[in-house]
């Protein structure tokens, strides 16, 4: 499958997105922000041989649970600029649409709160993702999403 057609599929099912393990969907979701990835994450899924992750938007914590999750391929309609950095510096091949300063929150008035705690979440690198992970548990409840 191509870029196009991997993004073209995505917007005619109507989805936000899909994973794909040797040419076969294995994960798909109609939820927006972080909460399908976070879900497969805390599932306990890893994909041991890559994946290729198919979103709308991708920011730096989608991008950082995705790398977790085993992802070796991104492709977005949106990309925030620290996504795409860090998934260069990991080794994932990475293609969007449009790259961005950073991911707007869903108003459109400000950075998206999960992108934010990812730039903002302190702490040493290998404590990093867990401290992450516990701030985006944190705001999914708080907005009712889990």
């Amino acid at each position: 499958m191509t870029f196009e057609k991997g993004i073209q599929s995505l917007k005619d099912q109507g989805l936000t997105m899909m994973v794909q393990v040797k040419g076969e969907t294995l994960h798909t979701s109609v939820e927006r922000g972080i909460k399908p990835l976070y879900m497969i994450y805390t599932k306990g899924v890893r994909f041991e041989d890559g994946a290729l992750l198919i979103d709308r938007v991708i920011g730096l914590g989608a991008a950082r649970l995705a790398a977790a999750l085993g992802v070796t391929q991104i492709w977005t309609l949106v990309m925030s600029e620290p996504a795409h950095d860090y998934l260069m510096s990991v080794g994932i091949e990475a293609k969007c649409e449009r790259l961005v300063e950073h991911i707007q929150n869903r108003e459109g008035t400000g950075a998206c709160p999960v992108e934010t705690i990812a730039m903002e979440t302190r702490t040493s690198e290998t404590e990093w993702f867990d401290a992450m992970m516990v701030e985006i548990q944190q705001f999914l409840e708080r907005i009712g999403a889990i």
